[in-house]
């Protein structure tokens, strides 16, 4: 169970067990007003996150742009990571980052420490939509290139090294790697959770489901986790991205 902290403008902390497009939740509402002292919150949301424990609670869903991550860490608690969310959206983050600049047959690079599932996916999705690509991947990734040229007739270049991968229009990074010294190459960091998103955006049946005020990316990761969510129920919103 997944838990979600809440603001409120009630009296005292609320807990109850709600399901969210089928994701079981241990909702704890915070009493928050506009002059609700800072050290008084902080003392609320640390008895709610105590509460969150005793009942078992290992991830919590936070509310948007609470600043409340060192505290959850602090109650030896975690925030649900949205770095799968983020690799599983990647190929059409690269999509919008073109879009938005108006471009098109570039050449895109992905860079990964292992051929995990995510990496796989991301590179075939993105063989359908580009037909260059450059890669710089561990072992595996020559069969890989050879599956890509024998389904789809495309024929990445693997592991041209750091020169090579900066000529690319976007570069993904599901691992750190040594930021690009040409301002053209726009980097995607998917392995960092601070790195802002364009917008995601849900059906409007599901969207009305979305408790307000919450942290969206960290709603919408726990949900795909738990397979709550088909894929591409989520989409990106070209215009709000940085």
């Amino acid at each position: 169970m997944v838990g979600l902290l809440q603001w409120t403008a009630g009296n005292r902390i609320q807990i109850e067990t709600k399901l969210i497009l089928g994701l079981r939740c241990l909702c704890v509402s915070i009493p928050k007003r506009e002059r609700t002292p800072e050290t008084i919150l902080y003392r609320r949301c640390r008895r709610g996150l105590k509460k969150m424990i005793a009942q078992g609670v290992e991830r919590v869903i936070l509310p948007e742009n609470s600043g409340l991550e060192p505290l959850v860490e602090r109650c030896g608690l975690h925030t649900v990571s949205t770095i799968p969310l983020r690799q599983r959206l990647a190929a059409d983050w690269v999509s919008c980052v073109l879009a938005r600049q108006g471009k098109s047959g570039v050449r895109i690079a992905v860079t990964a420490a292992r051929l995990s599932g995510a990496v796989v996916q991301t590179i075939t999705e993105l063989a359908l939509r580009h037909r260059y690509l450059l890669l710089e991947l561990p072992y595996g990734g020559e069969e890989l290139c050879r599956s890509l040229r024998r389904e789809y007739g495309v024929s990445p270049q693997l592991n041209p090294g750091q020169g090579v991968l900066e000529t690319a229009e976007v570069w993904l990074a599901f691992d750190p790697v040594t930021e690009p010294e040409k301002a053209a190459c726009k980097l995607l960091r998917l392995y960092d959770e601070t790195v802002p998103m364009p917008s995601l955006l849900l059906p409007p049946i599901l969207e009305e489901q979305i408790p307000s005020g919450t942290c969206r990316e960290q709603m919408l990761a726990a949900l795909q986790e738990a397979g709550c969510l088909r894929s591409g129920q989520i989409t990106l919103h070209m215009e709000t991205m940085p």
